[in-house]
């Protein structure tokens, strides 16, 4: 994970693993909702987008889609699950926190196995998480790249930090741009492969295509 290191990873999954079984709130779908008030805090309706944190209370914007406020919650859960383990709250330990507390390893897992990475799949089983949230959960717990394609632009490129540097940053590959490309054409799900999916999350103006692919075949298409 950049700016944390690698060797954080099982001390962060630790920490969410400890609060969720703490609070009884491990079995999906995690309402954020819920874990929050088991944690001893107070949540309050605000206006706007953004949510913070105020002492024990935590303000969640009534304007933002339902699976964004579950994840601002998650992610203010996540500088005080750090804060607690005495750790550093950087953005990149919070965003993994977040993602761990909203979709427990041990149960995730055993859905990627049973879905074959299916964002259709997972979004069901996980209703109150994000399919970006879904996605960076996936390259946490997999050798995988994923890509973000907002309006037929890319905009986000993550990749498990363990994988070599020719898949780490944010030039895409020939077959990522491709499937971006076909699928915001199509408005389709593709597979061309096992465990290499393009899903198409359109809305109202709005059309994101999120592409993700197992490592190996990433890397032997791209060589």
């Amino acid at each position: 994970m950049v700016g944390s290191g690698m060797d954080r990873l099982p001390l962060l999954e630790g920490i969410a693993a400890e609060i969720l079984e703490m609070t009884g709130c491990d079995d999906p779908p995690v309402d954020a909702f819920e874990l929050a008030t088991c944690c001893g805090f107070e949540l309050v309706p605000t206006k706007g987008e953004v949510g913070r944190v105020i002492g024990k209370l935590i303000h969640v914007p009534i304007g933002a889609r339902t699976v964004r406020q579950h994840g601002q919650v998650a992610h203010e859960l996540g500088h005080w699950a750090l804060r607690r383990a005495r750790e550093d709250d950087d953005h990149p330990a919070v965003r993994y926190m977040a993602g761990a507390l909203m979709l427990p390893r041990r149960p995730f897992e055993a859905d990627l196995r049973s879905s074959a990475w299916d964002l259709r799949t997972l979004q069901a089983r996980h209703t109150n998480a994000s399919a970006q949230m879904i996605v960076y959960r996936i390259v946490q717990l997999r050798d995988a790249v994923a890509s973000i394609w907002d309006n037929g632009r890319l905009t986000t490129r993550i990749a498990s930090p363990w994988l070599p540097k020719g898949l780490q940053g944010k030039r895409p590959s020939r077959l990522e741009s491709r499937l971006a490309k076909e699928c915001l054409e199509a408005g389709e799900v593709l597979q061309p492969s096992n465990l290499v999916w393009a899903w198409p999350v359109f809305s109202p103006g709005y059309k994101r295509v999120i592409v993700i692919a197992e490592a190996e075949q990433l890397s032997l298409r791209w060589s």
